[in-house]
């Protein structure tokens, strides 16, 4: 999963979703 760059790319997606939240 973690070779998978689909996978990466939902972990970013999802990280920058938690910080904007944070952030907010």
């Amino acid at each position: 999963m973690q070779k998978t760059p689909g996978s990466n790319g939902y972990k970013v997606s999802k990280l920058a979703v938690a910080i904007q939240t944070d952030g907010s």
